[in-house]
């Protein structure tokens, strides 16, 4: 189904009512997915707000995560033929489900695959949750790794070493955990390392997934080192790599739904059905690192050229993320991406107004504009 917008199937929402009898009264209002303006509020940024949310979901489902930890290069590589078995794409193929995370200046990304299994294996783990030694880091040891690290920047390579220990001491490479997909899919908690996420997500074709996935970390590990060599070290989290679909609707069984308009897995292209999987890009960092602002916009200036021109078109801010960077000011303040290059991005294919469309019907719904910031106020105006 894709994201989890996707699966709303209907929702209510303080708004201004257009059709109402007093179209300036803010009153709670029952939209049902096939409503014709249901799209725009299923990822709305807050520029709505939602008082209750119904939804469609699966019975829960056994499965079996394994870790492993390929060598970089192979797991990154250029595509081959055929594809080597620790390749990206071939891991896909495999499992259908897998998540990357790769420690900065380490040379082998944890990886965990998640297979379906039909039947319960024993023994079973007692519940969600189950990375204690990931996730459990009070907020006094946070910024005592924060100063540490800020006061010595080149202890950072050791760091991002050490990182890669831990897990693979706690989660060691072929160790398996069995469980409900409840209870192997929720794992991260409010009580993680405190650290803020440049993401993306980039629309492609699933037969290029390895040829991207080597052109994206190739990059970022280029730009790392050559960052490093200036004596610099802007980033000191791990990237965080995920794939899935694009958001579909013909199996909700509604008539008349459509895609969350302002999803960033919402098809960029719905007549092209090849074009059907989603690369989520996170890379982490802890907050106020120096050189991190400029270490981010040289990197989003170089995922624009290669997937956000006007040829390619294909990438989308990760909403919850940070993203639209300058030197100066860090994250959101990119006048050019707030106003140009993300309305672009959804106001495809050519002759379409997706952004456009989804600007105004906020604002209709939202007469005084309670639901507004410096942000917003930019990037969705109205």
């Amino acid at each position: 189904f894709g994201s989890m917008s996707n699966l709303v199937t209907a929702f209510k929402a303080v708004v201004t009512d257009p059709a109402g009898t007093d179209p300036a009264a803010y009153v709670e209002k029952t939209f049902q997915r096939s409503d014709p303006d249901a799209a725009v509020f299923l990822t709305h940024l807050g520029r709505c707000f939602l008082t209750e949310v119904s939804l469609k979901v699966v019975p829960n489902y056994y499965l079996q995560v394994t870790n492993r930890y390929p060598d970089a290069k192979v797991l990154f590589g250029a595509p081959t033929d055929p594809a080597s078995a620790d390749s990206i794409s071939a891991l896909l193929d495999r499992f259908g489900r897998i998540e990357v995370i790769w420690f900065p200046f380490t040379t082998k990304p944890w990886v965990k695959t998640w297979d379906l299994k039909t039947e319960k294996i024993e023994p079973q783990v007692a519940g969600p949750y189950n990375y204690p030694w990931a996730n459990n880091i009070s907020i006094e040891q946070s910024n005592l790794i924060k100063a540490g690290l800020f006061i010595a920047p080149w202890t950072t390579p050791g760091f991002g070493t050490g990182q890669l220990l831990v897990s693979e001491l706690n989660a060691p490479d072929g160790a398996v955990m069995n469980g409900t997909s409840r209870d192997l899919l929720l794992y991260v908690q409010a009580s993680t390392l405190r650290v803020t996420s440049y993401g993306y997500a980039i629309q492609i074709r699933r037969q290029d997934v390895q040829d991207v996935a080597h052109r994206v970390c190739t990059q970022f590990d280029a730009q790392l080192k050559a960052y490093q060599n200036q004596g610099k070290y802007p980033v000191n989290g791990p990237l965080e790599l995920r794939w899935t679909t694009v958001d579909q609707v013909q199996d909700l069984g509604i008539a008349g739904a459509a895609p969350p308009a302002l999803a960033a897995s919402h098809s960029i292209a719905p007549a092209d059905p090849s074009l059907d999987t989603v690369f989520w890009f996170d890379a982490l960092t802890l907050p106020g690192t120096p050189n991190s602002d400029a270490f981010y916009t040289e990197f989003e200036t170089w995922m624009t050229a290669q997937f956000g021109t006007a040829a390619s078109n294909v990438m989308r801010p990760e909403w919850s993320k940070a993203w639209a960077y300058t030197a100066a000011d860090g994250a959101w303040t990119s006048q050019p991406i707030l106003t140009q290059a993300i309305p672009a991005h959804y106001n495809q294919p050519p002759g379409t107004h997706t952004w456009d469309d989804a600007r105004q019907t906020l604002a209709e719904y939202d007469k005084s504009r309670l639901y507004r910031d410096a942000l917003l106020d930019v990037l969705l105006p109205g």
